[in-house]
């Protein structure tokens, strides 16, 4: 069964003659060898897609399909949940390939089974599953970027395809994704975390400038309004002992004596007038 990506394994090398990453002998050419992953998608992603995909099997039954067909997706819903005895086991043959006409990997999945005469055997069913290219939207600077989705299992037997769901709709890495790379679920997430980091720490510096600038103001219409007192009532800030800094902040009183004459008294920063009042 596949609970979790992790559960999601390579096919074995031995088996099919070369690695899920490796090169593999073009049916087509003789002698030419195919790359069996076209992409910078690493393993871990590889087996998000696969794990995914898995919710395209929730409307498959039995009936969807006759003769091998039926056969092969009853031992790949197997795999997944383990509906048909928990026999089969699902591997990854090749990674993602074909990115520009027909994007897809390779699944090979090995159903046992015990026969009449107690001996067991092994069935064994080659699957693509067809990936589309999905745009990563609403993300500030990936633009050009976008994901793989699995969106279709194939089977074919005496050249007849089988197909789950029945029809998909498919986007190829064609002339619209050409110039556009793959992302990662682990690097968008990484990616995701990083953005808001950095729009955390921009809000962050852009309230302690805000936070300056109010000081500023505030300290510059105390001192206007000190000067408004000296001109109209000349009286003048004391500064033997110095105020407290914290009169410039508008939250304490500071004394303000004659420049020439008569009597001084305290004054505070009322946030209200936004004028220096006779503190009481």
């Amino acid at each position: 069964m596949i609970s979790l990506p992790e559960d999601v394994l390579q096919a074995d090398v031995g088996e099919v003659g070369f690695s899920w990453d490796g090169q593999s002998p073009d049916p087509n050419v003789p002698n030419s060898m195919n790359p069996n992953k076209v992409t910078a998608m690493d393993w871990a992603e590889h087996q998000r897609i696969v794990f995914n995909a898995g919710k395209l099997l929730a409307s498959w039954e039995p009936k969807s399909h006759t003769g091998n067909g039926k056969k092969a997706f009853k031992a790949l819903k197997d795999a997944y949940d383990g509906t048909n005895g928990n026999r089969s086991v699902m591997r990854v043959a090749k990674g993602i390939h074909q990115p520009l006409t027909n994007p897809h990997m390779q699944i090979r999945v090995v159903s046992t089974f015990t026969d009449a005469d107690k001996n067991e055997r092994a069935t064994r069913y080659t699957f693509h599953l067809d990936v589309s290219a999905r745009e990563v939207v609403g993300v500030d600077g990936l633009d050009d970027s976008f994901q793989w989705d699995g969106v279709q299992f194939k089977y074919e037997d005496a050249n007849t395809w089988y197909r789950w769901p029945a029809a998909a709709v498919r986007n190829m890495k064609g002339s619209t994704f050409s110039r556009r790379s793959s992302i990662s679920f682990a690097s968008l997430d990484e990616y995701m975390t990083d953005l808001a980091e950095k729009e955390t720490a921009r809000l962050r510096l852009e309230r302690q400038k805000q936070t300056e600038l109010v000081a500023t103001n505030l300290e510059d219409a105390i001192k206007a309004e000190l000067v408004r007192f000296e001109t109209e009532e000349g009286l003048v800030l004391r500064t033997e002992p110095a105020p407290s800094p914290k009169f410039f902040k508008g939250t304490t009183a500071a004394f303000l004596k004659p420049k020439w004459h008569g009597k001084g008294y305290n004054v505070i920063w009322n946030a209200t007038t936004r004028k220096l009042v006779k503190s009481t």
